[in-house]
């Protein structure tokens, strides 16, 4: 392999490597994100199911984000730790019409599998 071939091998390679960090980065930046974190902070289910959450960590390659302007989608999931020691999983689907967001579906997935339809 000659040295321009291993330049743009070793490029391509970094450009691999770094785009799903960049684009988790920016899922997690995101205004429909902050808006779910919002929804599941303020929801009386998972308070009651968690207590306060201690923390919430996006699925590294559970999200998908889409929209421009007034109108687009999201879902996520967001791994969730109460103050209680409970954990579980929280997928949820947004959609933003006339530039507001709203959750369209939430399923609590508790530790032991049991799913809880929140939406």
């Amino acid at each position: 392999m000659n040295k321009k071939t291993k330049h743009i091998v070793y490029i391509l390679a970094v450009l691999v490597l770094i785009t799903p960090i960049v684009g988790h980065y920016l899922a997690k930046t995101s205004e429909p994100y902050l808006f779910a974190t919002k929804f599941i902070n303020d929801n009386d289910v998972i308070l009651k199911e968690f207590g306060d959450i201690q923390s919430q960590s996006l699925s590294f390659f559970g999200y998908s984000v889409k929209y421009t302007g007034p109108n687009g989608e999201a879902s996520f999931n967001i791994l969730l730790i109460g103050i209680t020691g409970l954990s579980g999983d929280i997928h949820l689907d947004l959609v933003k019409e006339v530039g507001a967001w709203q959750v369209t579906k939430a399923n609590l997935i508790k530790i032991d599998g049991s799913v809880i339809n929140i939406k």
